[in-house]
């Protein structure tokens, strides 16, 4: 079961009802989000990730778990491939220094 994620103050109540429409009608990502969002806005989806169809994106993070980056691309890889986006996640390893420094400068921002 693909896992959802759904920033809104109703998230846990969203995310639950989303799962259970998809144990409910399909495995389809897109089709448990319809019934929350309307097909209008669905299709408008469907037509913007059109000229990203085939392509490969490659998102690259230090973290698999525990990060706002790692929770939003356990969710968004799948929905990607769906589109038919090729999504994929690496992980890379730094020392230290490179996540202090890391850090500082997002600190910054």
């Amino acid at each position: 079961m693909t896992k959802l994620f759904i920033r809104n103050s109703n998230k846990y109540y969203l995310k639950v009802k989303i799962v259970k429409l998809m144990k409910k009608n399909s495995e389809s990502i897109l089709e448990a989000y319809t019934p929350l969002l309307g097909l209008k806005l669905i299709n408008k989806l469907k037509e913007k990730a059109q000229k990203f169809k085939g392509k490969t994106v490659l998102h690259v993070n230090a973290t698999k778990y525990g990060g706002g980056v790692a929770e939003i691309l356990q969710n968004m890889i799948p929905l990607m491939n769906e589109l038919g986006i090729e999504g994929s996640w690496k992980i890379f390893t730094a020392p230290d220094s490179f996540f202090d420094i890391s850090k500082k400068m997002h600190n910054a921002l």
